[in-house]
């Protein structure tokens, strides 16, 4: 042997560390027209074992899955997807099952009677009209359960006491899954009432 290249090279020594680490899907979702998320992405499992150098191992936190782009869709998906890790790591299982479960949607109406928000015990006001009508896009798995128990309708006072002519309606839900798309009308007219 006459040469040896490199001459030198250097070692890293650290102990081997596993941990469960949490995983998070790195996705972009695009629906056709009337198509949206009719529950949770999930997947399975929602962490994995990644072993690897102490000092690298107690850095991480979370993983992501490789970036996918979804375009289009209108049926569920139940895919594998990789995981990403850095180098001189190795994680277990190294792949999770995606899940995204998909549906039609269609438009619905319900009517509301407006509430105000911040009013005075002193204070009577009348609005005009005394009740909206918001349209909003569900799934067609969830139209028959989606009543006017599920949403409030609302004027804030303090718009009165800003002196505007007309007050913004709100609206509140705790319903997922739908999309509000109009309210009818935005905005109404009051009345404060004196004796």
């Amino acid at each position: 042997i006459y040469d040896v290249s490199p001459r030198s090279f250097w070692l890293m020594f650290d102990s081997l560390e596993t941990r469960f680490v949490r995983i998070e899907p790195e996705i972009t979702l695009n629906f056709r027209p009337q198509f949206n998320l009719n529950g949770p992405v999930e997947i399975k499992p929602d962490s994995v074992e990644l072993s690897g150098p102490a000092g690298l191992i107690d850095t991480i936190t979370v993983l992501h899955t490789v970036p996918v782009n979804y375009n289009d869709l209108e049926t569920s998906i139940e895919q594998a997807l990789r995981i990403q890790h850095p180098e001189n790591t190795s994680i277990y299982p190294d792949r999770v099952i995606l899940h995204v479960p998909v549906e039609k949607y269609t438009e619905k109406k319900i009517s509301l009677p407006l509430q105000i928000l911040n009013m005075p015990p002193d204070a009577q006001v009348k609005l005009f009209p005394a009740q909206v009508t918001i349209s909003f896009m569900v799934g067609l798995s969830n139209y028959e359960s989606v009543s006017s128990a599920d949403f409030t309708a609302m004027v804030d006072f303090q718009q009165i006491a800003d002196k505007r002519e007309t007050l913004e309606v709100l609206i509140e839900s705790n319903t997922q899954y739908i999309q509000l798309t109009k309210v009818t009308p935005a905005s109404v007219e009051y009345l404060i009432e004196t004796e």
